[in-house]
């Protein structure tokens, strides 16, 4: 009976109070209160708390109410409006939030108010530390290229400097063995004017090599050497040596080769094995093939074999330059993969040895510098 006695009109004309809440945040166990747009941060441990809302009216009358958390820039989902002042949180994931309340006002209306929130995470926790982690490994392969191509620089260095010391034993190996040869059996054969010939033109064709400060020259001054070589064997030792060869213009005069490559083990058929050799005729061939990709040179002789002329004193006493052509062969491939293939043999069904030596046709050995 009383509401029908209200003057409305009275009533309506009473001055609205909007309500401003506060936020009460339960941080260990005691209360903080943070205004609206306020910034509330929460430690890594701190992510369960409870936020309480608090406001007064002047009227002393409650205000229906809603809460939502929501990340950051993310729309909030209100619940139905009520009584409601308490909200628990628990286990948030570290980030930046927002609490909203929204508020019924004693008009009617609505406002929200908003409480930005940030949840600290641990160090762990954050994109710089995983940023950083990340590039502990990619240092570590940066420094272990690093390392590998100065290591590998080193190693090729040395390997040019090895093939310098090497280049020089090639130098005087030829002119050595032929002054030896000389200056044993000068005295009773007739064919001293021709061998020397020989030995001169060897000589000024590593003489030429020599100023050039490299380890490869022309095929057309390698298989000079090898015409020079067995000549002399043939005039001062071996005359009754009869040399085969085949394929001969299959390799260009001007392919770069090693110095040594093929004089080397024809030098070594001559002295060690046919040299030595006490009966039935001697022959030393030579071929030369091709492939697509590579010149194939054989080097066969009839003579005693390794394993006599690993018993004859001059073997041990000329010995070296085989192992000098293999020690240059092993740089050359270090630097230039697979581009000599070296291998000696015996005959199979015949006194002698076979010597086969496969090279690549694209080594360019301009690049491997001394």
């Amino acid at each position: 009976d009383m509401l029908y006695q209200w003057d409305i009109k009275k009533w309506l004309a009473l001055p609205q109070f909007k309500v401003i809440p506060t936020v009460l945040v339960d941080k260990k166990n005691s209360e903080t209160a943070f205004s609206s747009n306020t910034n509330i941060d929460f430690k890594p441990t701190e992510n369960s708390f409870d936020i309480r809302i608090s406001y007064q009216t002047m009227d002393n009358m409650p205000r229906f109410i809603s809460g939502a958390l929501a990340v950051k820039n993310e729309t909030p989902q209100f619940e139905s409006p009520g009584l409601k002042t308490k909200f628990q949180f628990r286990n948030l994931s570290p980030g930046d939030y927002v609490f909203y309340i929204r508020v019924c006002q004693q008009d009617g209306s609505f406002n929200v108010f908003e409480y930005p929130i940030k949840i600290h995470g641990f160090f762990w926790q954050q994109w710089w530390f995983w940023a950083l982690i990340s590039l502990i490994p990619i240092c570590f392969m940066l420094f272990y290229f690093q390392k590998r191509s100065e290591i590998e620089k080193q190693k090729k260095k040395l390997s040019q400097l090895n093939l310098a010391s090497l280049s020089n034993q090639f130098r005087p190996h030829f002119m050595l063995n032929a002054l030896n040869s000389i200056g044993s059996q000068m005295g009773d054969k007739p064919h001293a004017e021709k061998v020397i010939s020989r030995l001169g033109e060897s000589i000024n064709i590593l003489y030429s090599f020599t100023q050039k400060n490299d380890f490869a020259h022309p095929f057309e001054n390698e298989w000079k050497l090898v015409e020079n070589i067995i000549e002399i064997q043939r005039l001062l030792f071996i005359p009754e040596l009869e040399v085969v060869v085949k394929g001969l213009s299959i390799i260009p005069e001007n392919t770069k080769i090693p110095v040594g490559l093929l004089q080397i083990p024809v030098e070594n058929a001559l002295l060690h094995g046919l040299r030595n050799k006490t009966d039935g005729y001697s022959k030393l061939a030579i071929r030369f093939e091709e492939t697509p990709t590579h010149y194939l040179v054989s080097i066969t002789d009839n003579g005693v074999g390794r394993e006599k002329a690993a018993k004859i004193n001059n073997f041990r006493k000329h010995g070296n330059g085989l192992q000098t052509v293999y020690e240059m062969i092993a740089i050359i491939n270090r630097i230039q993969k697979d581009a000599i293939h070296f291998e000696i043999s015996d005959r199979e069904q015949a006194k002698g040895t076979v010597v086969k030596i496969s090279m690549l046709k694209l080594v360019d050995y301009g690049k491997i510098r001394l």
